[in-house]
């Protein structure tokens, strides 16, 4: 039964994390009182709740993404083509639980950044920027030129910005590609390129990585637009712990919100021009039930177990020795990918669309290896308190060089995987975790979501390499 196969995986991937956390506590130094036991009843909600959330995205989300990519790009209207983009685009980001988890602990940083216009201004750069993936594969735009004014625009507009939100736009690129976006808009991508008569495997990827792009412009601008969300104050963070009761019940109606305009979107699509017969429409609608229980279970154990655990983890680990610390970034990093739902679904349809050319436990390992290393790193800033441009510029410019070296596809994928690498684990545990050390050392706790972002852009195009290299010496063609 496909439930039981996903509650099996997601508790497979989950698990690593939880024995970590219990390592730290046994023996390197004890959360508090009562909190451990909170973390173990709060994984049994993000188990249950993550598969629900990937069941519902397969039978729901997923052929609603397909459909409408396949719909729209066969129209062959530009201006519905950016409409649609537009609309999708804000919609699915308003609904994904990231967007949302980042936006709140944002306006802890910065009171005067309040946590619905954040939440907007993502959610229309997000918009735009799906609007143009969707022009890109209708006109035939190759991405890597798309990526290049993409980011030389984003660096622009960082050196123009000032403190913390140069750091939280990075970090709100990859919290806006999440378990509930990235399956919808990757969807929407393959969608589109399927119904492209001369369509090439690097067609199918790109809605993602544009999708990130478009939520760091929009911050980016926002902090020129409104300068008081340069602004950095002191604060101290606390997490509630527990309260399973009150909190259920804000976020079922804060989900409720979110996903709202999603059903409206599908069901006009549906009205209009899907129309999909009544079994599978029933299906979709049940689908989407799934992805919404799901999504308030999740949302319910890390906020109420993970994102404590993470923050009182983070700051005695910072107490207690460097090395430790580091070290502990390295695992969780590493940990956290395999825990990552959209990896799965990013690494299998990698596999699908390359005829199994390259395969799931490569691409994994690749992925791993780079957010391992680019937590840790993350961790190294909020220790020593460099600024984030001082590897942000160096290593975006070597991944746009790389795509212009190395195979088209490889570019895509490592641009998508950047935004997926980045899913619910790293905006739940490893942000809260960044956080607490933050809180000991003083300096920015923002960036650690946009290093994971980051890594996979060099890892994956290095696989590339390494793939056409293999090609080349069996006399085989790229």
């Amino acid at each position: 039964m496909e439930l039981l196969k996903k509650l099996r995986d997601v508790a497979v991937s989950v698990a690593p994390i939880i024995v970590l956390v219990l390592i730290s506590h046994l023996f390197i130094s004890p959360l508090s009182e009562g909190l451990l036991a909170n973390f173990l009843i709060s994984s049994v909600f993000v188990i249950i709740g993550l598969t629900l959330f990937l069941l519902g995205a397969d039978i729901g989300v997923v052929p609603i993404g397909q459909r409408i990519g396949s719909a729209v790009t066969t129209r062959r209207s530009l201006l519905f083509l950016i409409l649609t983009g537009l609309v999708v685009g804000f919609v699915i980001t308003f609904a994904e639980p990231n967007a949302k988890v980042l936006a709140s602990q944002v306006s802890l940083v910065d009171p005067s950044i309040q946590e619905n216009n954040f939440l907007l201004m993502m959610s229309l750069g997000v918009g735009a920027f799906i609007a143009l993936a969707f022009l890109r594969v209708v006109l035939h735009i190759k991405l890597r030129f798309v990526l290049t004014l993409g980011y030389l625009l984003v660096f622009v507009l960082a050196f123009l910005n000032e403190g913390d939100l140069i750091s939280i736009s990075f970090d709100s690129g990859g919290s806006a590609t999440g378990s509930l976006a990235v399956p919808f808009v990757m969807a929407l991508g393959i969608g589109s390129a399927r119904v492209q008569s001369n369509a090439k495997e690097s067609d199918s990827f790109g809605f993602v990585s544009l999708q990130c792009l478009g939520a760091i412009i929009a911050v980016l601008s926002m902090g020129l637009l409104f300068p008081s969300a340069q602004t950095s104050p002191e604060i101290l963070y606390s997490y509630p712990v527990g309260n399973y009761m009150q909190l259920f019940g804000l976020l079922a109606y804060q989900v409720a919100v979110s996903m709202f305009p999603l059903v409206i979107v599908f069901l006009l699509f549906q009205v209009t021009i899907l129309k999909m017969p009544r079994l599978q429409s029933i299906k979709t609608i049940v689908g989407v039930f799934y992805t919404y229980i799901g999504m308030v279970l999740f949302l319910l154990g890390g906020k109420a177990g993970f994102m404590p655990v993470g923050f009182e983890l983070g700051n005695r680990l910072a107490s207690l020795s460097l090395p430790l610390l580091i070290i502990f970034s390295l695992l969780l990093g590493l940990l956290v990918v395999i825990a990552e739902p959209s990896v799965w679904i990013l690494i299998g349809q990698v596999e699908t669309i390359s005829n199994n050319r390259i395969s799931k436990l490569v691409m994994l390992c690749f992925l791993a290896l780079g957010v391992s290393f680019s937590v840790a790193l993350a961790i190294l800033r909020i220790v020593f308190g460099f600024p984030i441009l001082w590897v942000l510029v160096p290593v975006y410019a070597f991944s746009l060089i790389l795509l212009y070296v190395g195979l088209p596809l490889f570019g895509a994928i490592a641009f998508d995987s950047g935004g997926v690498a980045s899913g619910p684990m790293a905006a739940t545990f490893i942000l809260p975790f960044a956080i607490g050390v933050s809180q000991y050392t003083g300096n920015d706790a923002f960036g650690v979501v946009g290093f994971i972002s980051m890594a996979p852009l060099v890892t994956i195009q290095i696989l590339g390499l390494i793939y056409r290299a293999k090609l080349r010496k069996g006399g085989q063609n790229e």
